[in-house]
């Protein structure tokens, strides 16, 4: 899978999860507590991202992700090497 295809998954995954987040406002740099995001929607991102990708994302992983750049940047990494 492509960064691009990731990207689009991941900003799927955060419309769905987020309430209220509207997509013009979800960019790459964007900090998601600045977006509303709350510590259960993060627990539903990261599993609905672990289900939606097929890779494990640890806790210590998980804290870093705290961008949609940085989230992508860590599952193509996984994917892809």
């Amino acid at each position: 899978m492509d960064k691009l295809a990731i990207e689009k998954k991941f900003r799927e995954i955060m419309l769905k999860r987020v309430k209220g987040l509207e997509p013009s406002a979800l960019k790459e740099d964007t900090d998601f507590s600045v977006l509303g995001v709350d510590s259960l929607a993060f627990s539903w991102i990261i599993a609905d991202a672990e289900e939606a990708f097929n890779v494990p994302i640890r806790i210590e992983e998980a804290m870093k992700l705290r961008t949609l750049a940085l989230s992508v940047a860590h599952v193509d990494k996984k994917l892809n090497g």
